[in-house]
């Protein structure tokens, strides 16, 4: 058994959304998913939003990142999210 299936907090990145979404907005389409605990909201180096998903497992982030990878929001006429595990993860 890895550190990661220990219950460690890992952590999703996700780009690509409307700016203006905030961390309620985000939020709303990660809590549905198993293991949520927080999102947080950033700026990538351009000055864009990026948000931050810490769920309880490797498990349930893959998971989730799997099931919203692309997701569009209403009126979004971008490709959709990109999300990815991030190399920060807290383990």
């Amino acid at each position: 058994m890895t550190s990661r299936d220990k219950g460690s907090i890992t952590s999703l990145y996700v780009c690509d959304f409307p700016q203006t979404l905030d961390r309620i907005d985000l939020s709303k389409h990660f809590t549905k998913f198993d293991g949520f605990v927080a999102c947080r909201l950033a700026k990538d180096k351009t000055g864009q939003k990026i948000c931050f998903v810490d769920l309880t497992s490797h498990k349930f982030a893959q998971y989730a990142k799997d099931k919203m990878q692309g997701y569009k929001f209403a009126g979004q006429t971008t490709r959709g999210l990109n999300i990815r595990i991030s190399d920060n993860s807290k383990q």
